[in-house]
């Protein structure tokens, strides 16, 4: 009886094992499955370690990259709309960081827990981008071989209807040394003139501004160096600062808030952090914090000394100005279908992060509507409700960086963007003119 008994508790031993490992076996096919699936030995994914299955489009439904019946990874013919969506929908072998081909295989896959990576066709699923790949080509074209980026965004919904880094290849017949860099999701940069943005966010929030005032003769002396305007500004405003761009007068605000408030708002706005669009890590921003009363500080709080931002995160914080505090995540993915167009999976949630009160971002959404008005001017943006910053960030080269960013503030076109060309010289003139060429194609079509 006891040998019985003893077999018996054996039995039931090995069968609780049993259910035990199916369930350890169960909880890791979930978890796990999909990475099971994506292995290069896959071939119903795989062909010679290339990922071939499934298409990528963009949000009209424009077939960018496929599979053609010899297994082949084959991209759109058109050669300018390839070299113009390079950066988001990426290269076969998905060495270019944040793009469809580098981020999107568990939708192209079509994977699921039930059925595996089948599908209607078996061949795999669509994922539909969010950038429309014609405003693509308007912005590629319109930075004309200059190197820098491009990026319009939703600031409701954070799809990204536009993002292009220049100067790209083309996809289908790559160079020997090509540049895998997405400038808008990878890159830092000093941001010039555009982090005054984040002093008067501070300012607003920590000083009384209301009867701010300063004269600005061209010079300011800090620590026994000046910070130079490129001209007398004479009496300003806070306004009047931002709109003029007075580096006398953010110099001069800098030092009233001090390095260690200046560093907070800098965190606070995003800007040392790095940021996810649709699992893509940015690159990460910073600030270093300068002695209190110094030349440095002066022009840190202006957007100089060791300032550096990645423009997905000014995206991001322009955005939440436009949103009343909240910034919306940046994301690439539209949706995803069979390749027949069948919808199967939809993601309508959105992230949002409260960065700043709506009084706050109300009044910066009032100042950068005014820099167009009183300096930018209203002509050179027809038919466009602009708030903007421009900036020239010194970069110790012949030309300086170009930058301009902001908003439209229009319920039916609610679009933020951020442009930058490197060494292109004026923020205002030649930045402001990329953003206008693509904005008016965003709104109004190419007509």
């Amino acid at each position: 009886m006891n040998k019985v008994k003893r077999r018996a508790l054996i039995i039931v031993a090995f069968a609780v094992l049993l259910v035990l490992g199916f369930c350890c076996f169960m909880i890791r096919w979930e978890a796990e499955g999909e990475s099971w699936a994506d292995f290069p030995s896959n071939d119903h994914v795989y062909n010679n370690g290339t990922f071939v299955a499934g298409q990528v489009r963009d949000r009209e439904g424009r077939v960018l990259l496929y599979t053609d019946d010899n297994g082949k990874r084959c991209y759109i013919d058109d050669y300018q709309l390839r070299r113009a969506t390079l950066y988001a929908v990426g290269d076969v072998a998905g060495n270019i960081g944040g793009a469809a081909t580098d981020i999107f295989h568990k939708q192209m896959m079509g994977y699921s827990l039930v059925n595996g990576v089948y599908s209607y066709s078996g061949k795999g699923s669509a994922a539909w981008l969010s950038i429309d790949a014609e405003l693509n080509r308007t912005a590629y074209e319109a930075l004309n071989g200059r190197s820098g980026c491009v990026a319009v965004m939703d600031y409701h919904s954070g799809q990204l209807i536009c993002m292009v880094s220049s100067p790209g290849f083309d996809p289908a017949d790559p160079p020997s040394d090509p540049n895998y860099l997405n400038k808008f999701l990878s890159g830092v940069y000093t941001p010039g003139s555009i982090f005054k943005l984040v002093t008067a966010f501070a300012a607003i929030e920590e000083l009384d501004m209301e009867g701010y005032s300063y004269y600005c003769d061209g010079s300011a002396e800090y620590g026994g160096s000046n910070i130079t305007c490129q001209h007398a500004h004479g009496q300003l405003d806070f306004y009047g600062a931002l709109a003029q761009s007075c580096n006398g007068a953010f110099a001069d605000i800098a030092q009233k808030l001090g390095g260690e408030k200046l560093a907070a708002y800098a965190e606070k706005a995003g800007l040392c952090a790095s940021h996810q669009v649709s699992g893509f890590t940015t690159a990460a921003g910073s600030f270093d914090i300068a002695p209190e009363g110094s030349w440095d500080l002066g022009w840190s709080g202006a957007g100089q000394y060791h300032d550096q931002v990645n423009p997905c995160a000014m995206l991001r914080f322009v955005s939440a100005i436009a949103n009343g505090g909240k910034a919306v995540e940046p994301e690439l993915l539209y949706r995803c279908s069979t390749l027949e167009g069948v919808p199967y999976w939809f993601d309508l949630s959105t992230d949002h992060q409260k960065l700043m009160s709506s009084s706050t971002a109300n009044e910066l959404k009032e100042m950068m509507a005014n820099n167009v008005r009183s300096n930018y001017g209203v002509d050179n943006f027809p038919n466009l409700p602009m708030c903007a910053k421009s900036g020239t960030a010194e970069v110790g080269a012949a030309y300086p960086h170009a930058w301009f960013v902001g908003f439209l503030n229009s319920d039916k076109y609610p679009y933020a963007f951020v442009v930058l060309v490197e060494n292109g010289g004026s923020g205002a003139n030649v930045a402001g003119s990329v953003a206008n060429r693509v904005l008016q194609a965003a709104c109004f079509g190419d007509d």
